[in-house]
């Protein structure tokens, strides 16, 4: 199998429905601020729950 090229969206993973174990992202942010933000993210969502999942660490 040829893997892609460039990195799957999560609309294009969504068209060829591909898979992924969920996105983060964030602005650049202090890392004691990151680290609160990550832990209370994962203390809230299981890896069956963050499968196709984008979630933005501001939120948290």
């Amino acid at each position: 199998m040829k893997l892609p090229s460039r990195p799957v969206t999560q609309a294009a993973s969504r068209d060829h429905e591909r898979h992924h174990a969920g996105i983060v992202v964030s602005t650049q942010r202090a890392i004691g601020d990151l680290l609160r933000r990550i832990v209370n993210l994962t203390s809230t969502l299981d890896a069956e729950s963050m499968q196709d999942r984008l979630e933005y660490l501001s939120d948290w």
